[in-house]
């Protein structure tokens, strides 16, 4: 019983009803053989009725016999059954029922017809062509070997119309869910990312909330004196560049113009230049295009004002004509350069810091020469900052020289007949910026947060004179004014001289502000909010005006004091 319903399925047939005995089977081969010996006697009655069967395509009801039945003795369906079965039961060939044995018994085609077993094989022997033997029903070609046997009495075809229309829908949901549970996992995400930035803003607008409870300085304008009072206003709020890549201000006090470095916005000139920004009414003029990637730093000769000095991480350094818009030496290095300084003490040399720790001096009467070059401590760490001081009788390091900040150490470099000597620096890094101010002598050292110092601290300092620095030092600290726990960029602060007080500005990230803070009174005057990351600050004076310009990636704001 195993093996019928194995073949049954190898099939995929249907098959209901039991095989029958043999002693009744037997009593039925006899009968069987008897009906065949009268139909080979009229061969060409039965081959003409199997042609006409074939060429119509029906398959006629089954032909009864009470004498040649070749099922004889087995008990006879009801008319309502042959009406609705005898599709399944009788051979298309001869047009009699098949049996489950025998030589009339149940065989396939390949192709999957049904006959029985004598009626094939005579067909393919007889009634085909050499070489042009096919199927009687679907003229596939066929052959004896194809000949397979169905063990089955009765086949019933089952309409799965409706079960693959099922099947075909239910395929269809099983598409749609799939795609809404991707929608749903998206949508997750989305909202996960979305309150994490919920959460971030709340905690920044609750130190807010804490910072200007706590600090009654941040009004906008704080009294100086009894009858003073400052004012800051936004001046002006310039789009630089759209994508980005601006990073220094230079001032020239002598042409009115400020300068802004940027990425180039022509395609077919990649690389990095200066925007002009009018001093007088703070709009954009002409883009110079110098360098090939992104420029570091920049100041203008103190004596030929129209000479910009500039240095890139393309290893190179160059000298612009602000009123011939061209470029007039180029220097090169081995290194990246990071910052530079003209010689206060020498109208022709300049000195530019590297990305590996060295400061090299250049001397514009000798083209493309390196003069010097210095490296202290170990210390190759980014030049971050370079500033020059001019030569002083009555002041500490009176012979001139320049300050050197890198990222791990700050050095004072002073003058010799040959050379520089160095003298390392009282401060506690790791450093992002040095301001030097020549007309007071101050110097601004700003440092990152650390394990020792938790919040970023810009500290002021005070050159010393020359008779009271036989401790060796030359400075004296002022003040130390602290901002956030946040310093990730390279930001430059800037001394400010404001109705004859000094001034500290500097960007606090943590609280995204620009902040103020009075040296006399050790106070912070003000603090103005802005949402992007300012990565240069430049005081400067047009006429009687005083401003103070924030630079951003893409934009520039002025803020004028009133």
């Amino acid at each position: 019983m195993e093996a019928n319903e194995d073949l049954e399925s190898n099939v995929g047939l249907h098959v209901q009803g039991q095989i029958p005995d043999l002693l009744p089977l037997s009593l039925a081969l006899t009968a069987e053989s008897q009906a065949q010996s009268q139909r080979e006697s009229s061969d060409t009655e039965v081959a003409s009725s199997a042609t006409g069967a074939i060429a119509s395509g029906l398959c006629l009801g089954s032909v009864q016999s009470s004498q040649d039945s070749p099922t004889k003795g087995i008990k006879r369906k009801s008319d309502f059954e042959e009406n609705n079965d005898d599709d399944g039961n009788v051979c298309p060939i001869c047009l009699s029922e098949w049996t489950n044995s025998g030589k009339h018994r149940l065989v396939s085609l390949r192709c999957g017809h049904l006959f029985g077993q004598n009626c094939i094989e005579r067909w393919l022997q007889i009634g085909c062509a050499p070489g042009q033997k096919r199927c009687p029903q679907c003229n596939e070609k066929a052959n004896s070997s194809h000949i397979r046997p169905i063990y089955a009495r009765k086949l019933v075809v089952i309409d799965t119309t409706e079960i693959d229309r099922l099947r075909e829908k239910l395929d269809e949901i099983t598409t749609i869910k799939s795609r809404l549970q991707f929608e749903l996992v998206h949508a997750n995400l989305s909202r996960q990312h979305l309150e994490e930035q919920l959460n971030k803003l709340k905690q920044e607008n609750k130190e807010l909330k804490t910072s200007s409870l706590s600090d009654t300085n941040s009004l906008p304008s704080i009294p100086l004196s009894q009858n003073k009072r400052l004012h800051m206003m936004i001046r002006a709020n310039e789009i630089i560049c759209k994508e980005g890549g601006c990073r220094v201000l230079a001032f020239n006090e002598w042409l009115n113009l400020l300068v802004v470095s940027q990425c180039s916005t022509n395609r077919l000139f990649s690389g990095y230049g200066i925007r002009k920004i009018n001093a007088l009414d703070f709009r954009p003029t002409q883009f110079a295009f110098l360098h090939q990637k992104p420029i570091r730093d920049m100041t203008f000769q103190p004596h030929q004002n129209k000479l910009l000095l500039s240095v890139s991480l393309d290893r190179c350094a160059k000298l612009f004509d602000m009123t011939s818009n061209s470029v007039v030496q180029i220097y090169n290095a081995d290194n990246p350069l990071w910052s530079c300084c003209w010689d206060e003490g020498n109208p022709y040399k300049f000195f530019a810091g590297s990305q590996n720790g060295k400061v090299l001096e250049y001397d514009t009467r000798r083209v493309g020469d390196l003069v010097g070059r210095a490296v202290e401590g170990g210390d190759t760490s980014p030049v971050v900052s370079l500033a020059s001081f001019p030569p002083s009788p009555g002041r500490a390091l009176s012979r001139g020289g320049f300050f050197a900040c890198r990222l791990n150490s700050c050095w004072a470099y002073e003058l010799q007949d040959d050379g520089y000597s160095s003298q390392l620096l009282p401060f506690q890094g790791p450093f992002f910026s040095l301001f030097y101010d020549k007309s007071t002598d101050h110097l601004l050292v700003s440092s990152r947060p650390s394990e020792r110092f938790p919040s970023t601290r810009h500290m002021l300092h005070q050159m010393i004179q020359s008779n009271d620095s036989s401790n060796g030092q030359v400075c004296s600290p002022v003040d130390t004014f602290s901002g956030g726990n946040s310093q990730k960029l390279l930001s430059r602060p800037t001394l400010m001289s404001l109705q004859g007080g000094t001034m500290v500005a500097a960007h606090d990230e943590s609280s995204r502000s620009v902040v103020v803070w009075d040296v006399a009174s050790r106070l912070r005057l003000y603090k103005h909010q802005i949402q992007e990351s300012v990565v240069d600050l430049c005081y400067f004076q047009v006429n009687t005006s005083q401003y103070l310009a924030n630079l951003t990636e893409k934009n520039l704001q002025i803020l004028e004091f009133k």
